[in-house]
């Protein structure tokens, strides 16, 4: 049983069938319960099932309902998560409640009709009689229970407790199937890898390229910029000197000879040039900053598409890892060797209560350590080996670590692209 601390009660849903097991409370019965919670509040969490939209309510009726009268929009409560745990907070009124014992005995019954119900209708007809028999715990019927009627069959084969039964043909021709289909996932899902492997690496170097690209604008922007800054202080220092000597020329217009003139109107005229040309320079300039300002935004959005296929492909990864680990787990499910395991332990067990009841010499003794040894040997090598071939962790973050593993390494492809980039 899980404890999910308070839940509100509008997330609480209520069943007739669940709230009509037991008849309600006297009146006498409700008002202790309410003056109880008044004082100390819910003590008992009420019991509940995870649905869709929410919870329902398997025991605590009543202490929902007093909760709702007196202004409680949070009630304590925990969950049943197993079938038994279900069954065991339905019928938790019959230790509580002062029943007769007729009725104690009615209720008894039907727990356990409910009980077959719950595990007849989740199970199939295979394991649903090896449950009732016996052959299998009800903890390994709740886990069971949760698969889909495929995965049940699929362990239900795996139960097979006479091998021998079963023609060595059918076993290899499904050992066979299996392995093939296992192969063809893995080649598929092989290539999806290395394809998304040489897209990204692709993108990461265009990308690379890019935005060293990009950079290099950049700087070369900052560098005109500061020489178009440079020329505009150049000009504005030849416009003063130009307006000095017109003033000057202005003053001494009736003084001076006409020698003096032509030397003073040649000097203007060298500086009117400089203005010129420093202003078609500048011209050139502001021209070249707004190529650059266009190669630069181009970059930008090229940039953006880049990594944009990045996110798509990444997504892809996601997609492939969810793939690859359902392949897994369909053919690697932990109860298939967990029924072996507990088929193997009731055998032993069987075994332990069939010597209890003899008499043994010692060569007996000594062969039952040969096979205890035995079959701790081969409990450490069934450990070694699922130890060794643990599942791998497919994600895109793995892809993206040994993208990057490879460009550090400095393949020809990526080489090429930088020193483009340098050029």
């Amino acid at each position: 049983m899980k404890y999910l601390g308070n839940v509100k009660t509008s997330l609480i849903n209520e069943k007739e069938d669940y709230k009509g097991l037991f008849d309600p409370l006297t009146d006498a019965e409700l008002s202790d319960l309410r003056e109880s919670i008044k004082a100390s509040g819910i003590i008992n969490n009420l019991i509940v099932e995870r649905t869709g939209k929410g919870y329902v309510l398997l025991s605590g009726h009543h202490r929902k309902q007093i909760a709702a009268e007196l202004g409680l929009d949070e009630v304590p409560c925990s969950l049943a998560e197993t079938q038994n745990e279900k069954i065991e907070a339905l019928f938790d009124n019959a230790n509580r409640r002062q029943l007769t014992e007729q009725r104690r005995k009615e209720m008894i019954k039907l727990k356990m009709v409910m009980t077959r119900k719950f595990y007849s209708d989740g199970l199939i007809p295979e394991l649903y009689k090896l449950l009732e028999t016996k052959k299998i715990k009800a903890s390994l019927a709740d886990r069971l229970i949760c698969l889909n009627t495929e995965d049940q069959r699929a362990i239900l084969e795996s139960l097979t407790v006479e091998p021998k039964t079963v023609p060595k043909e059918v076993q290899k021709k499904h050992e066979d199937e299996k392995a093939r289909l296992v192969e063809t996932h893995q080649n598929e899902i092989g290539a999806l890898i290395k394809k998304y492997e040489g897209t990204i690496e692709s993108l990461t170097a265009d990308l690379t390229h890019s935005r060293d690209r990009l950079n290099v604008l950049t700087q070369d922007k900052k560098r005109v910029e500061e020489s178009l800054r440079e020329n505009n202080r150049t000009v504005e220092s030849l416009k003063t000197q130009v307006k000095q000597k017109l003033d000057e020329l202005e003053e001494k217009k009736g003084t001076l000879t006409v020698e003096v003139r032509k030397e003073f109107e040649a000097q203007i005229t060298v500086l009117v040039k400089e203005r010129e040309t420093r202003e078609t320079a500048i011209k050139a300039k502001q021209d070249e900053i707004s190529k650059l300002n266009e190669s630069i935004a181009s970059l930008a959005n090229r940039i953006d598409g880049l990594e944009s296929k990045s996110k798509l492909w990444e997504l892809e990864c996601h997609r492939l890892a969810e793939q690859y680990n359902k392949t897994v787990q369909h053919y690697s499910n932990p109860a298939l060797v967990e029924v072996q395991l507990q088929v193997v332990s009731e055998l032993v067990e069987a075994l332990v209560r069939f010597v209890k009841n003899h008499k043994w010499d010692e060569d007996t003794l000594k062969m039952s350590e040969k096979y205890r040894k035995d079959l701790d040997e081969q409990m450490v090598r069934l450990s070694k080996e699922i130890r060794t071939n643990q599942k791998e962790i497919l994600t895109a973050e793995g892809a993206r670590t040994n993208v990057e593993k490879a460009l550090q390494k400095g393949r020809p492809q990526l080489k090429s692209v930088k020193k483009a980039a340098e050029a």
